[in-house]
């Protein structure tokens, strides 16, 4: 008999034998079961992610449509067009007409306006990217408006796609408004859209003036001295506002100024004020700005053979500027000298105004040939601005009251809903001398200067809107000039408002000197006719230029010949006294 032994069971610590085929069988299936999950979500996430940009670019292209939209004028976003009506269009055509289908009460619940169609809206436009086709359907409504309220018009973008992830149509909408449908913008003035109010300009002015010696070449240094030019400037003057959706104003005030041009330049005086003040319909808080400036004397010169050509900027004088949004009566002040306070509306609800001025009560200002002398030196006076008290000033400013006699007083009702735009300006001057014989040796007798002004005084004013006057210029003074033996005079005030200017030619004349030093002046000096450019109705609702140009009241050419001993230099110098210049513009906004 054969005894069968048996293998001894496995006790601890005996290597595992494998899995069973039940448990290999359940592990697949658990593998299979967390792979489906793991991949039913990456699936789903690269669909949303796919999604995701597509909505993205349904978005920007209903951005870019609506930008494209608003950027357009708008008289053709705003203007009926029967021409342009599309078979495809939604609402109902604002002229008339069986309205065609459409219902996006899935994107813009309630939405039952009117149709405008013009070229812009009703547009349908297909935009296919990265296989999928976006439809583009922009729209402009003009809603009934509620009572006592303006009527706007209603920008609608709406962009459609559907695609393998989309799960059926899928749309993007934007809404957006248009302002001013009355016609209170239009292309020439601004071509987009914005709250309904009056759009103005405005400026004072005084054109530029000045005294400048220089050198025959623009390149080569004056005859015998080591620069290029050396002049005197007269004060600069300015103030600007614009106002529409922005209301901004500028100032800018400049004293008389010495410069110099050579191998190093050099400015004296010529301080300036400036000022700059901005706001927008929403601000609520009064803006306010004042600079002000003090100009101390200083001299700026060229040296050469014959001594030094020095121009002098004197002390005294005085430059403000200042405005505000919410202005009233004592940063207002109007252009006259006396510079009165201009009334803009009733406290809380004021016009932005700017107001520029220069006062001057200074000692004189000159160009001069200083010599040296056996005692000393003498100032062989060029030009020479005589001293005593001038003032300049301008101001612009949009007024909602009238002012009798001073400012927007036309008998025209309702100033104040559409306002008034007014710009004015005045300046005056000392006397103001050319090759004045101070410190000369036995001038001509009654000889005072090749020619010299005094009592020049200009005034312009500008206005346009509801209430405005003409514009206005007035002018004063003599122009005094030397014909050999005696002087014969222009009257300023009474020289004509049209025609050619008068150019007049000027005989020779030498002043002589201390230690054998000679000038000779000669040369010509031009009086010319002021231009003024009247405005349309004081009422006018469309574009109102008005302007006053005053011109530049008295240029001069001269030439001069120095000699001293073996010496001598031969320069020209052209003078001007500037002008003065008031221009306004309004766009009333609609009433009612």
């Amino acid at each position: 008999m054969r005894r069968v032994t048996k293998a001894p069971l496995p006790g601890p610590g005996a290597p595992d034998r494998g899995f069973t085929l039940i448990e290999i069988i359940l592990a697949m299936f658990l593998t299979l079961i967390l792979m489906t999950v793991v991949l039913s979500v990456l699936v789903s996430g690269l669909q949303t992610i796919s999604l995701a940009r597509q909505r993205q670019t349904a978005t920007s292209l209903t951005t870019q449509s609506m930008e494209r939209l608003r950027a357009l004028d708008y008289a053709s976003v705003t203007v009926d067009n029967p021409a342009a009506w599309p078979m495809d269009a939604g609402l109902s055509y604002v002229s008339g007409g069986a309205p065609p289908l459409f219902a996006p009460s899935s994107v813009l619940p309630g939405v039952s306006e009117p149709l405008l169609v013009n070229n812009s809206s009703g547009k349908r436009v297909s935009s296919p990217i990265d296989g999928v086709n976006y439809v583009v359907q922009t729209y402009v409504t003009n809603p009934v408006p509620s009572a006592g309220q303006q009527q706007v018009y209603n920008l609608t973008v709406i962009t459609s796609w559907s695609s393998s992830v989309s799960h059926g149509q899928r749309n993007v909408a934007q809404r957006s408004v248009l302002f001013s449908p009355s016609g209170c913008l239009t292309a020439a003035d601004h071509p987009f859209s914005g709250p309904c109010q009056s759009a103005f300009v405005a400026h004072a002015g005084q054109s530029l003036g000045g005294f400048t010696v220089s050198a025959d070449s623009s390149t080569g240094n004056i005859d015998g001295f080591d620069g290029r030019m050396i002049s005197l400037a007269l004060p600069v003057l300015s103030s600007d506002l614009t106002m529409e959706q922005t209301a901004s104003a500028k100032g800018l005030v400049g004293t008389i100024e010495g410069r110099s041009t050579g191998a190093t330049d050099a400015i004296a005086g010529g301080v300036g004020a400036s000022v700059a003040v901005t706001s927008d319909p929403s601000s609520a808080s009064p803006q306010t700005k004042t600079s002000t400036a003090m100009q101390s004397s200083g001299e700026v010169s060229l040296s050469g053979d014959l001594g030094q050509l020095v121009a002098h900027a004197p002390t005294g004088t005085s430059g403000t500027s200042s405005a505000a949004i919410y202005a009233d009566q004592t940063l207002c002040k109007n252009g006259t000298a006396a510079g009165l306070g201009l009334d803009t509306g009733l406290p809380g609800a004021l016009r932005p105004c700017v107001s520029s001025s220069v006062d001057t009560n200074a000692s004189s200002g000159f160009i001069a040939l200083r010599a040296p002398t056996a005692v000393g030196s003498v100032d062989a006076l060029l030009v020479s601005l005589g001293t005593g008290a001038a003032v300049s000033r301008a101001v612009a400013a949009n007024l909602a009251s009238a002012m009798s006699g001073t400012a927007c007083d036309a008998s025209t009702p309702a100033i104040a809903t559409g306002g008034c735009v007014h710009a004015a300006v005045t300046r005056s001057l000392g006397t103001v001398s050319v090759l004045d014989p101070t410190g000369s040796l036995a001038p001509p007798a009654g000889y005072q200067g090749l020619w010299y002004v005094d009592g020049l005084t200009e005034t312009a004013s500008s206005e346009s809107g509801r209430g405005a006057r003409n514009p206005t210029y007035t002018k004063s003074g003599t122009l005094h000039w030397w014909n050999g033996s005696t002087y014969v005079d222009v009257h300023l005030d009474g020289f004509g408002s049209a025609g050619s200017p008068a150019d007049i030619t000027l005989p020779s004349v030498t002043l002589t000197y201390p230690d054998g030093l000679t000038v000779t002046a000669s040369g010509a000096v031009t009086v010319n006719h002021p231009t003024s450019v009247l405005q349309g109705a004081s009422a006018c609702t469309a574009t109102c230029p008005a302007g006053v140009d005053g011109s530049s009241t008295v240029r001069s050419i001269l030439t001069f010949q120095v000699t001293k001993g073996a010496s001598t230099s031969t320069f020209g110098m052209a003078a001007d006294l500037g002008g003065l210049i008031a221009n306004s513009s309004f766009k009333a906004a609609p009433i009612g």
